[in-house]
């Protein structure tokens, strides 16, 4: 697992092909992915009711900015995560440059 954001305990956890935020200790964020050569492609995320619209989307943004960091494409399948971070429709599912 690679550290991402230590204020927000965001790990990439690559066994799995996810992006993890922890609270005391517990996963409270998902957000899976798949990699497909230069792009990464993000099809499942999802925190849990406790986890307030702030740390939701700081989580989200934690790993596309990991992403771009890596110079990998994105593609945002998941509706939660281009709802949050506000994702045209027409977009979703092409290349986003952050």
């Amino acid at each position: 697992m690679r550290l991402i954001n230590r204020n927000e305990h965001v790990v990439d956890n690559v066994v799995q092909s996810q992006f993890e935020m922890y609270r005391n200790g517990t996963v409270v964020g998902v957000a899976r992915y798949q990699m497909r050569g230069d792009r990464i492609v993000f099809m499942l995320c999802q925190t849990t009711p406790a986890c307030s619209r702030l740390e939701r989307r700081s989580f989200y943004l934690a790993a596309v900015r990991d992403a771009h960091h890596r110079h990998l494409r994105i593609d945002i399948t998941s509706r939660s995560m281009a709802e949050e971070l506000r994702v045209p429709r027409a977009e979703r599912e092409l290349s986003l440059t952050v």
